[in-house]
C-alpha cells in the first residue's frame, strides 16, 4: 500500500504540535510558580501554546483534508497563505519564548531549563 509522503510530514507536524503544546504548558507552569509575585503567564508563552493548538486543529487538518475532500477550497494561494501564516506564527512564538526564557533565568538544576529549551527546539523544528 502506498502512503503519501506529505501525509507522513503532516502527521509529524501534528505530533510535534502536540509535543510543543505540552512543553509550552510546562513552561507556563514553571514561569507561574517560579515567579510567585507575577501570577500571570507571559503573553509570549500563551502565544506559543496558541500556535501549537492552531497548528494541531486548523493548519494540519486544512492541509490534509481540503485537497482530498474539498478541492475547490484547496486553491494553491489559499494553501500558501495557510502555510505562510503557520510559519510566521511559529517563528514569532518560539522567538518570544526564547526571549522570555533568557530573561527569566530558570536554570536552577531542577529540570525546568531542559523543558524550556526543549520547547524552543520543538518550535524551531515546527518552523
Amino acid at each position: 500500500m502506498f502512503v503519501d509522503p506529505m501525509l507522513t510530514v503532516r502527521a509529524l507536524q501534528g505530533v510535534l504540535a502536540l509535543i510543543a503544546m505540552a512543553l509550552g504548558a510546562t513552561v507556563a507552569n514553571v514561569l507561574n510558580t517560579h515567579l510567585p509575585l507575577n501570577i500571570d503567564v507571559p503573553p509570549g508563552v500563551v502565544f506559543y501554546i496558541f500556535v501549537a493548538v492552531f497548528t494541531l486543529l486548523i493548519a494540519v487538518p486544512y492541509t490534509i483534508l481540503t485537497p482530498r475532500y474539498f478541492p475547490v477550497l484547496a486553491h494553491p494561494f489559499a494553501m500558501l497563505v495557510a502555510e505562510t501564516t503557520t510559519c510566521i506564527f511559529w517563528l514569532a512564538s518560539f522567538a518570544a519564548v526564547a526571549d522570555r526564557i533568557r530573561k527569566a533565568d530558570l536554570c536552577d538544576g531542577d529540570g525546568t531549563c531542559a523543558s524550556a529549551t526543549g520547547s524552543i527546539v520543538v518550535g524551531v523544528f515546527e518552523l
